[in-house]
Parts: structure tokens; C-alpha cells; sequence
């Protein structure tokens, strides 16, 4: 398969020209429209930013339509798309642009405009996007209206609305299997890394999207692109795999239930993947449960964390309830392989299970001195696929102990029974799912522990009805006035950290508990908290 993604979304465009394959708060767009904003975003970037075949460009955005743009116009130079959540904070920002070497970003307008003074450095270097391109003209008026004092503060950066036409003409799209993007995950140590993707990988899910979906022909089906391009599950699943097989994209750049119902009111949305939290919000919600066109889904995918088995049972006898065949369905995958590797469809699943592996996916279930474990016996999941990841940036060595014999070794623990459906159980690293979002203990440790009047921490997971999983930090410390001591770490984490990664709660202790080495014992802690 060696195309370029832009080529795979070219492909499908030259057949269904006029398909309107993006939807965007009332606005969609064709695949004729979506083909020459690539190529024109494509041209801006070779002529103004010199961007080449290698670069990498950052691209630092929620679900609009200027992500998906900038994206493919990207892959159509042979650079590479360096994905990153639109609300991280600067300070993080700044450290992957280092780290990866990134030529220029397009930043979200909200997050340079909380950010202003520490972004002005990369004044040059910066595009600022906004909300309100491709809108409908009211709505676009609106929004200016609501947003002028953000507007007026940023105006000095140069903006996508901005961006010039040429009349210059590209070469043909660079074709290759080398590295085509970078997301950011904690890899299978539980530590954050950079991980290399290739077209390939992406492509080959594209391409078995249509066995993954499994409810007919897939074509001019609606798919809710709620799960954010940042991550494999919405870049891949959510966008790539629509715009290949000429399946409506619904882009939603904040996710509400009411945003929901909005949608459902306007186009049909016959597949939504989400996490276990947005699940929950939507049954939560009489608006969506008795919507009159909730007969237009036809699956569901829970990822991206467990999936609890009454949120599956609520949501598929609310779907029996209205005669539809539509199911909640579990699969299993990892930035490592992109997204999906193993999933239940509607014609082949099993409740408990995460599914088979995809059709040229093999998984191997082994123990710690990597031998084969016997069928329904508790091992690390371990996965060769053709999606699998070129490897992590600048850390050869990691890769070299996370990919062996062709495997990727997940660092999660289940079985496979006699049928070969797979058994999450558990993971091996330190992970924590907020809302779905993966969270690092061990970067919040680091990034604590800077903090003079810190002796000791340990962040662990603790349970959080509206987010399913929240951050709790344990802290040791000498000092007298905990009061201030919690809001300067509280606010040295938002400045630092991701939203969900900052601690929910925190609580002051004289001593941590220690392993027999002298590290922090957070299994323990954990334990502890687990049990009351």
C-alpha cells in the first residue's frame, strides 16, 4: 500500500467529487472543496514556510476544520504532522517542540490567547487558528462579536485566515512508508514518549474499516468525529477512515450532549467511537435517549479506557428498546499501533472480551521470559501488526525493549481463550484514564517534586463519578502552611500539565509508605485508597 494518506482521501475524491464527506456546525464541505483547501494550505506552506519533505509542523488544534486541512496538506508535502492537544500548556508545548525539532505551529486561538506573553517568542514561527473559520457567516459573526477582546489581544499574530492563494502548482505527492506523524502517549513504560507513525499504518486501518464498522456498506454513513485528532483512535478512526472511504466526518470541536442533539437534529450520525465517560453522559441525557433519530445508529465503540459492563448493558437495551440493531461495542489498541488492534463487531463478538485481532494483526499472550503462556492463562499482550509504530523519537534503545521478535510488547496484561478473543485485565505500566485522556503519574511526580519545600510525592488514581478516574496526590513536606503549599503545587501543575493530569485532590502526609529499595510504594498507596 504505498500511498501517502493524502492520496488515499485523493483516491476516494476523484470518485465522489461532489459528496459533502466533512461536517462542520452547519456548514459541510465537499470532497472537491476539502481536495483544494489541501493543496492550497500545501502551497502556503512550501512557499511562505519553505516546510519540506521531513519537517515537522505542530499542529495544536480541536476539531475544526483547519486541523483536518492542515493535516493532509502536511502529508501531501512528505512532512510530518506533529500532533498535540490544543490546551497544553505552554511550558509543555515548547518542550515538544524541542524535542522534535518542529519548524512552525498552528496554534488554537484560545490557547495562545491565555498564553500570549510566552508565545510571543515564536512570533514567526506561529499561525494562529481560529473557531470561526468555515463557519456559517452568521454564526461567524456571532462568534467574533462573543469573542473581541480575544480577537483584539492576538491580532498582531499572523492568521490562517490570512493565508494567501498561489497559483503555483506542487510536485506530485511524495510516496513512501517512512514516518508521517508524531503522537505523544506514555509508550508501554507508562513514561511520555514520542511515537513514530507511518502512512502505512494509518492507510491499513482505513482499508479495514469497512470489516471494523461491520453495519453494511459504509459509504455516506455519518461517523461523529468527537475523539480528538491528537490521538490515534479520533485521528485515525474518526477522521482518516471516513474521508478514505467517502463516509461523512462530523466534526465536533467541544463535546456536549446538547452539541450532540444539535448534530442528530441536522445530518444522521450512524457510528459514534467514544470513551466509557461520553457514553455515560449521552445515557444521562433525556434529550438523547428520546431523541426521534437515535434509530440512525446502527454501532458504537467504547475505547480508550475499560469499558464498564452495565454502561454496555444500559446502552444496548436502550437501543433494543427502539427495535434498532445498533450495539455498544469493546475493542483494544494503543498509540503503538495507532489505534485498534483487536475489536468486538456486530457479526463477531463476545461480551468480556476486547475482540479478535484485526484481519492481519497476530497477538501472543506471553510470561516474563517471553515464552508463550497456554490458552485462558494471564500474560502480556503482545501485538504484530502492519500499523505498528516506526518506533519512539530520539530513544532507540526503549524501542529496541518494546519491540522484539517483530512484537510490540504492550506492557498490558490479559489471556485469549480457545476462540481467540482477548481478555484485557490489566496494565503493567503506570497509567491513569481521565475522561479517557491517558495521564502520567510519573510526570506529575517530576514535575512536583521541583517544588523546594517537597520531600516526597506519589500520584495515583482515585474514582471520579463525572470522569471516571481522577489524579490523587499524596505529598510529604515539612512545611507548616499547607494551605499555600497546595496552591502553589496546584498551580505549578496547571502550569505544566494537561488539564487532567492536574491532582483533584490532596492530601498531606508525615511519610510514604517505601518499597524494600527505598522508592515510593504506590501500589500500595493505591491499594490503600482502593480499599476505603
Amino acid at each position: 500500500m504505498n500511498q501517502t494518506m493524502y492520496e488515499k482521501v485523493q483516491q476516494c475524491a476523484a470518485k465522489y467529487p461532489d459528496f459533502k464527506v466533512i461536517y462542520y456546525m452547519g456548514k459541510k464541505f465537499s470532497y472537491r472543496f476539502v481536495i483544494q483547501e489541501i493543496e492550497r494550505l500545501s502551497i502556503f506552506m512550501s512557499h511562505d514556510l519553505k516546510i519540506q519533505k521531513g519537517d515537522v509542523v505542530t499542529i495544536c488544534l480541536p476539531n475544526i476544520p483547519s486541523a483536518v486541512f492542515l493535516f493532509y496538506a502536511v502529508n501531501r508535502l512528505g512532512a510530518i504532522a506533529n500532533m498535540v492537544h490544543p490546551f497544553t500548556p505552554f511550558l509543555q508545548v515548547e518542550k515538544i517542540m524541542k524535542n522534535t525539532n518542529s519548524k512552525h505551529i498552528f496554534l488554537f486561538e484560545q490557547s495562545l490567547y491565555k498564553e500570549e506573553k510566552s508565545y510571543a517568542k515564536y512570533k514567526k514561527q506561529l499561525t494562529v487558528c481560529l473557531a470561526s473559520s468555515y463557519l456559517p457567516s452568521y454564526k461567524r459573526y456571532i462568534y467574533h462579536l462573543q469573542n473581541k477582546k480575544m480577537h483584539q489581544a492576538i491580532k498582531d499574530y499572523h492568521s490562517y485566515d490570512d493565508i494567501k492563494n498561489y497559483s503555483q502548482e506542487l510536485l506530485p505527492p511524495v510516496n513512501r512508508n517512512e514516518c508521517a506523524v508524531y503522537l505523544h502517549s506514555g509508550g508501554t513504560t507508562g513514561v511520555p514518549k514520542t511515537i513514530r507513525l507511518s502512512n502505512e499504518g494509518f492507510n491499513y486501518l482505513a482499508q479495514e474499516s469497512q470489516n471494523i464498522f461491520a453495519c453494511g456498506e459504509i459509504y455516506r454513513n455519518g461517523m461523529l468525529a468527537v475523539l480528538p485528532t491528537f490521538h490515534g483512535f479520533g485521528l485515525c478512526m474518526c477522521v482518516h477512515a471516513p474521508l478514505s472511504n467517502a463516509m461523512t466526518s462530523i466534526l465536533v470541536p467541544k463535546f456536549s450532549p446538547s452539541a450532540l442533539v444539535k448534530i442528530m437534529n441536522k445530518t444522521p450520525v450512524n457510528c459514534i467511537c467514544g470513551v466509557p465517560t461520553l457514553f455515560e453522559s449521552l445515557l444521562n441525557d433525556q434529550r438523547f435517549t428520546n431523541h426521534r433519530h437515535l434509530k440512525d445508529l446502527k454501532v458504537v465503540f467504547c475505547g480508550g479506557d475499560s469499558m464498564p459492563l452495565p454502561l454496555k448493558e444500559r446502552f444496548d437495551a436502550l437501543m433494543k428498546s427502539i427495535n434498532s440493531t445498533c450495539r455498544m461495542m469493546e475493542g483494544y489498541g494503543l498509540t503503538e499501533t495507532v489505534t485498534v488492534c483487536a475489536v468486538n463487531t456486530l457479526k463477531i463478538n463476545r461480551p468480556g472480551s476486547v475482540g479478535k485481532m484485526i484481519n492481519g494483526m497476530e497477538c501472543k499472550i506471553l510470561d516474563d521470559n517471553d515464552k508463550e503462556v497456554p490458552l485462558g492463562e494471564l500474560g502480556e499482550i503482545c501485538v504484530k501488526a502492519p500499523t505498528m509504530m516506526i518506533g519512539y523519537l530520539n530513544e532507540p534503545e526503549i524501542t529496541k525493549e518494546v519491540i522484539r521478535d517483530g512484537y510490540v510488547h504492550t506492557g498490558d496484561l490479559g489471556y485469549m481463550d480457545q476462540d481467540q478473543f482477548i481478555y484485557f485485565k490489566q496494565r503493567k505500566k503506570r497509567i491513569i484514564k481521565v475522561s479517557g485522556v491517558a495521564v502520567y503519574p510519573t510526570e506529575i511526580e517530576n514535575i512536583v517534586m521541583q517544588i523546594d519545600e517537597i520531600e516526597r510525592c506519589a500520584a495515583i488514581e482515585m474514582k471520579d463519578p463525572r470522569l471516571g478516574a481522577a489524579v490523587k496526590l499524596f505529598v510529604v513536606s515539612k512545611l507548616v502552611d499547607k494551605e499555600t503549599l497546595e496552591k502553589k503545587i496546584l498551580e505549578t501543575c496547571r502550569k505544566n500539565l494537561i488539564k487532567w493530569a492536574v491532582p483533584k485532590k490532596i492530601e498531606f502526609r508525615d511519610a510514604l509508605p517505601l518499597t524494600l529499595i527505598g522508592k515510593v510504594d504506590y501500589l500500595a498507596l493505591q491499594k490503600e485508597n482502593d480499599e476505603n
